[in-house]
């Protein structure tokens, strides 16, 4: 297609928007990028994007995320639909016996209002192809008004059905007792579809195969149905619903799934319930928490999506340079709420860090790339000269190294051999990392961006630090005009790397906190950021450490390392935590 006129393109992005949201998906995400807009979706418990250029070359769209979601999201805005991932009729992906096999799959898990549902369905050869003709396929491929008008066909077709539902107040009440047993919420979801195969393979007494789609790598499930029917041969994999039994277990999963949400809506007095975890249903359940009180969300909203809104990462940087740091960071997880740490791969105590961080297996590892702060590089100097300085040593600060790579100095052959060294140390000492950030926020600069989201997509790194502090934000730190256009040109240049990662369905909190008070927090102006935390995932950076004096004579930053450590350790910080309903989370739950 052509390019369109300004007016034109406006005018067909709205359209496009309307079309999804009328074939049922849940818009969670709707911005400029360059060049075009980007649209994200979800539906179930699937996420995908659109990005839709208006270019030279014509109007061109650029899809990523699930592949179902993907190719509904072609044919819905394109009319097109790729062959190669066509469902797969009849048995694909189970062993058949006796000419029947079973399959499970859920809905709910990703949404914010609505229960938790799992089906389960017996089919042959025969029942399979009247499936097939009748167009069952993965709910995610079907609107939901088709969903609706599946659901009494499959009842009627299938050898056998079961539906089990866990409406919000009762799914919270379980997720509660297996929580405080140290479970998590696969494990909830793996009792619901032993449960549901249970029911209809004691009813089928020569149905000896089932297929579970895929939700997690434990074979709990797995093992607990075979020790119950010791003749079936119980199969898990991703993206099952390609089995047509498999299917039909997802429409009669949704389609409870939408009936029990009409119901909450006129229970709530809403014209309707937002689907998805997305920016629309947390302004939903504020404005019914509002209207409520936030005791009465139990009925309407699943526990582990929306109990607790506000998540907070506290990402301790430099973790490797000095052994007092060290200290701070290890001290300020184990007795205050520190929940992540960045590693430097490159600094004189890596090894340390890494010991530290085996001790401590909760605690989240991300890789604090370096390039700037006068250390040396982990590649010999020789191979990087063009980082270094007279003294072999990486460049002081950002400003330059700026100065330097902007103008040409700095080649990027060796940029991206020691940005590769210094992943690779990580992940051969064994670091299971979180995210990626950098030292002094070099990761987000113009140029160099690119070429860390190309190594974070290369080693499946899926989760980076976005230093994009609101321009207007303070929380009562007072300081210089200098540092404040600091702040706002690295916010800029964030804002931009949020687009290039969202566009490669890159991961990253939605808030950051701690740039303009970087290396100067203490318990209030951490309270501060506390009391205004918004709903969603928030970074707060800090830099902890033990002696702050010590470390004074060692680098020039004028850092207060153990005022900022302490501000963990504070009761009144540790209670307002609990007040504001905060969970502390590390880059995972991004």
């Amino acid at each position: 297609m052509k390019q369109l006129t300004p007016k034109a393109f406006a005018d067909y992005l709205a359209e496009a928007a309307e079309k999804i949201r009328q074939d049922g998906f849940s818009i969670v995400k709707d911005k400029p990028i360059n060049y075009g807009q980007q649209i994200a979706v979800q539906f179930c418990e699937a996420k995908a994007s659109v990005n839709i250029y208006n270019g030279k070359k014509g109007l061109t769209h650029v899809y990523n995320g699930d592949s179902a979601l993907k190719q509904r999201l072609m044919l819905v805005l394109e009319g097109v639909q790729n062959a190669s991932e066509e469902l797969q009729p009849a048995a694909a992906g189970a062993t058949v016996s006796n000419g029947l096999w079973a399959g499970s799959d859920e809905s709910g898990k990703g949404d914010f209002f609505g229960s938790l549902v799992v089906a389960a369905t017996v089919v042959d050869n025969t029942t399979a192809a009247k499936l097939q003709a009748a167009g069952v396929k993965d709910c995610k491929l079907l609107t939901d008004k088709k969903i609706l008008e599946l659901e009494d066909v499959i009842k009627a077709t299938v050898v056998d059905y079961s539906v089990l539902e866990l409406k919000p107040k009762i799914y919270n009440l379980r997720y509660e007792q297996v929580a405080a047993a140290g479970g998590k919420l696969n494990q909830l979801l793996g009792y619901g579809h032993v449960a549901a195969l249970s029911q209809v393979l004691e009813r089928q007494k020569d149905c000896h195969s089932a297929l579970i789609d895929q939700f997690t790598q434990s074979t709990v499930n797995l093992k607990a149905l075979q020790q119950r029917f010791p003749g079936c041969s119980v199969r898990q994999q991703p993206k099952a619903e390609s089995n047509l039994a498999v299917a039909a277990a997802s429409v009669l999963a949704r389609a409870r799934f939408l009936r029990t949400m009409d119901e909450l809506a006129q229970q709530a007095g809403v014209g309707e319930l937002p689907k998805g975890g997305g920016e629309q249903a947390t302004a939903c359940a504020r404005r019914l928490a509002e209207k409520y009180g936030k005791d009465a969300l139990r009925e309407y909203v699943l526990q582990k999506s929306v109990e607790i809104m506000k998540k907070l990462i506290v990402n301790a940087d430099d973790f490797g340079l000095h052994p007092l740091i060290n200290a701070g960071i290890i001290k300020g997880y184990r007795e205050g709420f520190i929940t992540s740490t960045s590693l430097m791969p490159s600094a004189p105590c890596w090894q340390e860090a890494v010991q530290l961080a085996q001790e401590n297996p909760q605690l989240g590892i991300g890789v604090h790339l370096t390039l700037v702060g006068s250390v040396a590089p982990v590649l010999p100097a020789g191979k990087v000269s063009s980082l270094l300085d007279e003294q072999g040593l990486f460049l002081a600060d950002y400003v330059a190294f700026a100065k330097r790579f902007y103008s040409g100095s700095v080649k990027r052959s060796e940029l991206e051999a020691e940005l590769r060294a210094q992943i690779e140390r990580a992940l051969e000492a064994k670091i299971n990392i979180t995210h990626i950030d950098s030292h002094q926020h070099t990761h987000v600069l113009p140029g160099i961006n690119a070429l860390v989201l190309k190594l974070c997509n290369e080693y499946n790194i899926i989760r980076v630090r976005i230093p994009k502090e609101a321009y207007t934000f303070t929380g009562g730190f007072h300081t210089g005009i200098g540092r404040m256009i600091g702040r706002s040109g690295l916010s800029f240049c964030a804002q931009m790397a949020a687009q290039r990662a969202d566009s490669l369905g890159l991961k990253h909190p939605q808030h950051f906190f701690g740039m303009l008070a970087g290396g100067h927090l203490n318990a209030e102006l951490v309270g501060n950021i506390l009391h205004q935390l918004p709903d969603g995932v928030s970074e707060l950076m800090t830099h902890p450490g033990l002696d702050s004096a010590a470390l004074g004579k060692i680098f020039p930053w004028q850092y207060h390392w153990q005022e900022e450590m302490q501000a963990y350790l504070d009761s009144g910080n540790k209670k307002l935590l609990q007040q504001e309903h905060i969970q502390p989370v590390n880059f995972t739950a991004c």
